[in-house]
């Protein structure tokens, strides 16, 4: 009991705690994906290059309720599509990073995505 109590505790002053570095990886993902799905959950806006990506051209937010709903949905799609493959590297075998894997794909494009948007993963 006194083990996991330390634990709770470092996690909650370091982020991160020793048992959780042995397999860095997979306590990453886990935080990557289920961050993701809180926040399209919990969400109170969409980032400005989202609208910029689609095209609308809106002054100082001033953006059509279409553009804001097609702009939400995008972001939601981009915050699901980053949680399912993390998800899918927490899931797969040892044999999941080759590059004509369905997983090795998805997750390749999840990086991809956590890697674009990381700055915007606040909204």
């Amino acid at each position: 009991m006194y083990k996991f109590k330390h634990s709770r505790k470092l996690r909650g002053k370091q982020g991160v705690t020793k048992s959780d570095c042995y397999d860095l990886q997979t306590y990453l993902a886990k935080v990557i994906a289920n961050g993701c799905r809180i926040l399209d959950k919990t969400r109170i806006g969409t980032p400005g290059i989202i609208y910029v990506e689609l095209g609308f051209k809106g002054h100082d937010c001033d953006f059509t309720d279409e553009e804001t709903e097609a702009a939400s949905a995008k972001w939601s799609e981009i915050l699901n599509k980053i949680a399912t493959g993390f998800e899918l590297g927490l899931e797969a075998d040892d044999n999941w990073e080759e590059a004509d894997s369905p997983h090795f794909k998805q997750f390749h494009e999840a990086f991809e995505l956590f890697h674009k948007y990381f700055f915007n993963l606040w909204y």
